[in-house]
């Protein structure tokens, strides 16, 4: 087995045993760590390569916190968080540990086991994503695409109205409307994708959506080719975003959904204007 499909494929079954030091070194007791980090053995075991600099700094914090607590305790714990592996990829890993601790409690040294736990966090990742994406969406035309947003974010839909244009605003910010005495901006998505413009016709609608402000939430007007139906969509249903085969700019797009043999493209709202735009819509309203 060559040394990039061992520090890259499945390893979800490694085991390994240890014994670790206060200043972060650690001896293995077993090769297989060179499958999960890419460093042989005896790179930690000579103490050329510390443990604590493969996890990521974000979660070390957190895993310091465990091990203070374990210490207040029984002196076990179990922690989770990330390693930097040689080739730069991020792999998650559970430790089962205990404390050894002299007569006088000062810290002699960690035995434990470590367990590769990344395509457990994977497969639980997608379960959570689908998870987030199931719901009812808003089906709607642009420029010959199905498309669809979540319908938690849709407010109203109305037909265009007289729309007053605000000077020294984006092209895609074709003015504001007076909505039952609400100024409410309005964002032509086409142009906002940046689609060639068409006359607006009698199937034109306007979809009012509540996003994310700089303090709070925002209502905005979005301009759309025609909308069709409200639709149920499983999450496992949805495919994340291609990097080709749409004219829509992929930032926007949540994923791509199969429904009764069509594909319908899924648009992030909330991704949809930046804080520095949105913050120029809310004054503009």
């Amino acid at each position: 087995m060559d040394q990039a499909h061992k520090t890259t494929g499945q390893t979800s079954n490694v085991h390994i045993g240890y014994k670790g030091y206060v200043d972060g070194s650690i001896e293995f007791y077993g090769d297989q760590v060179e499958v999960l980090t890419g460093y042989p053995k005896e790179e930690f075991n000579s103490k050329k390569i510390k443990w604590t600099d493969l996890i990521l700094e974000e979660d070390v914090g957190n895993s310091s916190e465990i091990f203070k607590q374990a210490l207040k305790t029984d002196r076990a714990y179990a922690r989770e968080y990330r390693i930097r592996m040689k080739d730069g990829n991020l792999r998650w890993m559970q430790e089962f540990s205990q404390i050894m601790c002299d007569e006088n409690g000062k810290v002699q040294f960690i035995s434990g086991v470590l367990m590769d736990t990344n395509e457990q966090k994977k497969i639980e990742e997608a379960r959570l994503k689908a998870e987030r994406r199931t719901g009812k969406y808003l089906s709607f035309l642009l420029d010959g695409e199905e498309c669809g947003m979540n319908i938690i974010m849709v407010r109203e839909i109305i037909g265009m109205m007289p729309i007053t244009t605000v000077p020294q605003t984006p092209e895609f910010v074709k003015g504001v409307i007076n909505l039952r005495g609400k100024v409410i901006p309005v964002v032509d998505l086409r142009l906002r994708f940046g689609i060639e413009a068409i006359d607006y016709t009698d199937r034109t609608c306007i979809v009012v959506v509540e996003i994310k402000g700089t303090a709070g939430t925002v209502q905005i007007g979005i301009v759309v080719d025609a909308v069709s139906e409200v639709l149920n969509i499983r999450g496992e249903d949805i495919e994340d975003t291609p990097t080709f085969g749409t004219k829509l700019n992929t930032d926007y797009i949540l994923g791509m959904a199969k429904v009764e043999g069509n594909v319908r493209i899924l648009i992030d709202i909330n991704r949809l204007l930046s804080g520095e735009e949105i913050a120029a819509l809310e004054k503009a309203a």
